[in-house]
């Protein structure tokens, strides 16, 4: 409880927040990117593509959506100089409008 409030805190300092998974494997999520929203902040995700069933993908930089980690980079740096696209980003909602998951697939 304790680090999660820190880092919610720390992150609050920042724009956007590296939300970087351990592996990609098809339904790891964890709470970093929930991290990021509580903060305030527009997460970069690298992880499973199941995470744009959950979260509005229009809510966050997806990397594996990119060609590069270059050409994310510079999507990136296009939107923190574009205060109509990065409030865009950051006001869209955070879920997903139709959230009809079956969330047993996510587990064995």
């Amino acid at each position: 409880m304790f680090y999660t409030v820190y880092k919610t805190t720390n992150l609050k300092k920042s724009k956007k927040n590296n939300t970087i998974e351990n592996n990609n494997e098809e339904g790891y999520i964890t709470e970093k990117i929930m991290n990021a929203y509580r903060s305030s902040a527009i997460p970069i995700y690298w992880g499973t593509s199941k995470v744009k069933e959950i979260f509005n993908p229009e809510s966050f930089f997806y990397i594996n959506d990119y060609s590069s980690f270059e050409e994310c980079a510079k999507d990136i740096i296009s939107i923190s100089n574009d205060e109509k696209r990065y409030n865009t980003m950051k006001n869209a909602p955070i879920f997903n409008e139709i959230m009809n998951i079956d969330y047993s697939k996510y587990y064995d």
